[in-house]
């Protein structure tokens, strides 16, 4: 990890991993406007960081890119797509998967019944 481990810099390393996937996921379900608010990391069971747009930026607590981060050979095994991480330094594309709507809308053509 390019930051040390604190519960302040998770929180911030969360929210920019969640960041850059989202950026690179074609929605195919009718979501709009998806993206991160804040992210949460507790430390204990009442103390917590959380990270907003303007921590992930800030560079004064440690720039982060894609590119620095190192993810072990066994830890990208266990992904159901071991090359995710390649992926997403290639900035591929990332399709969700469409699914059956369970509310349909249905249009009404012509004269509404009085």
């Amino acid at each position: 990890m390019p930051v040390s481990p604190s519960a302040e810099q998770f929180s911030r390393v969360i929210f920019f991993w969640a960041q850059e996937i989202l950026k690179q996921t074609q929605m195919q379900n009718g979501e709009s406007d998806v993206s991160v608010y804040s992210v949460i990391a507790h430390e204990t069971a009442t103390g917590y960081a959380q990270c907003f747009a303007d921590d992930v930026a800030n560079e004064q607590m440690g720039k982060l890119h894609l590119e620095a981060f190192e993810f072990s050979d066994q830890v990208s095994a266990e992904w159901h797509d071991p090359e995710l991480y390649a992926k997403l330094i290639r900035g591929e594309s990332f399709i969700n998967p469409t699914v059956t709507m369970q509310v349909q809308t249905k249009v009404q053509v012509g004269k509404p019944d009085a």
